[in-house]
């Protein structure tokens, strides 16, 4: 079996809380499957359908000779959880990935995403840290892997820059998924060795070409993108795209492609240009509302109406939209919702000083960075973007016309 399959699914399979230890990862996984009591708990979470499904995909046979050697669980309190799994030569070190509220039976609370917002200050964030010392407690006297998804790939890719230099001739290597990068301020304090080529050669990052989360901070090297079996055209379908369901395979191994799509670039500029000049006044009170948030103990869903809630309190966009509308609104008509909100302020302060080449730049910029190398579909958007303003000054126009002549009418 190819690394990057192993990885992918030992990372899945760290999702799963599982108290047996010294056997093998082929029982773990018929344990999980044949869960009946699992299924019901966790049936109205949107992502543990997908999850089961692809578990019940793997041929349990190619994890025979891998076993389930410790586990470090401290959801309850921290949200760190890992998973050391062992075969004939290597450990393997798999950190869990960020999880939301359990409201079915409390395992954990929003630990994961508080920490995850952390990430965004000049230091090592609490997970990391606690994840460091975890790792550090067991011995090593064999090669071992790191690995993880999402926020366990995180943590994988820290220790892996963090780590004593005495461990370094045992590391095999460092498999991500979906992970999120290294702040430029963590980057800077382990410079040497993320510099170091034969460090860097250790790195296998995989990212959803539909995935936004790996989007935030800066990769020690060069990721590798994989197709996505679903499609990304709203908000449902952007969130799925996260998961390690999404992955689309042949053969067994991960469909390579040569680029993110558009919404994930769309949000790497959008993160670059909005944090690169936060003051640090700022920032804080931006964490701080987040810490609002995760200290509030709702739901995913519950806390996904307050957080459109506040939105709407500092732009406009959402005011005709229902919360179930928002799920599946798609980013195209979000951009046109955009485009007329700013054509109609601009008309309402004066007609006579709109120019339409200026008003559709700024969102021709963001096309540019979503479309490059397809020059043809950007100048049709262009294209069919001015001829929609013209008509909608034309109507205006005509609209203002009518007015003027209705109100002559009057006073004759």
């Amino acid at each position: 079996m190819e690394k990057e399959t192993l990885f992918c699914s030992l990372s899945l399979l760290s999702y799963f809380d599982y108290d047996k230890t010294d056997v093998s990862v082929e029982v773990m996984l018929k344990d999980i499957v044949n869960d009946q009591q699992l299924r019901l708990d966790y049936a109205a979470m949107p992502e543990f359908e997908g999850n089961i499904k692809m578990l019940e995909e793997l041929d349990g046979s190619d994890y025979r000779d891998i076993r389930v050697k410790a586990c470090r669980n401290d959801n309850a309190n921290s949200g760190v959880v890992f998973y050391v799994f062992a075969d004939a030569l290597y450990d393997y070190y798999v950190f869990r990935g960020s999880e939301g509220l359990d409201s079915v039976n409390h395992r954990t609370g929003w630990q994961d995403w508080a920490d995850n917002v952390r990430m965004f200050r000049d230091e090592p964030t609490l997970q990391q840290l606690i994840a460091l010392h975890e790792f550090y407690k067991i011995e090593k006297k064999r090669p071992f892997y790191l690995a993880g998804h999402s926020k366990g790939g995180n943590l994988a890719l820290f220790i892996a820059l963090a780590m004593r230099e005495d461990l370094m001739d045992l590391l095999a290597g460092v498999y991500t998924y979906n992970a999120p990068g290294i702040t430029k301020s963590m980057m800077k304090l382990y410079t040497q060795r993320a510099n170091d080529a034969s460090f860097q050669a250790l790195l296998h990052i995989y990212e959803n070409e539909n995935d936004t989360v790996s989007s935030f901070f800066e990769h020690l090297v060069p990721p590798c993108y994989y197709q996505s079996s679903l499609s990304c055209t709203n908000f449902t379908q952007l969130y799925h795209n996260h998961n390690l369901y999404a992955i689309r395979f042949e053969n067994g191994r991960l469909v390579p492609t040569a680029n993110k799509s558009a919404v994930p670039r769309l949000v790497h500029i959008f993160l670059y240009n909005f944090f690169a000049g936060l003051k640090k006044e700022k920032l804080e009170k931006i964490l701080a509302v987040c810490d609002d948030y995760f200290n509030s103990n709702l739901s995913m869903q519950e806390l996904y109406k307050v957080m459109i809630y506040h939105i709407s309190n500092y732009i406009s966009l959402f005011d005709d939209i229902s919360y179930d509308e928002i799920k599946t609104i798609t980013f195209q008509d979000l951009i046109e919702r955009r485009k007329t909100r700013h054509l109609s302020e601009k008309l309402a302060e004066d007609i006579g000083r709109l120019h339409i080449q200026e008003l559709t730049q700024r969102f021709v910029d963001g096309y540019e960075a979503m479309m490059k190398g397809k020059a043809g579909e950007l100048q049709q958007f262009i294209r069919e973007n001015n001829q929609k303003i013209i008509q909608m000054i034309q109507s205006i126009h005509q609209g203002k016309e009518e007015q003027a002549e209705a109100n002559e009418d009057t006073l004759a």
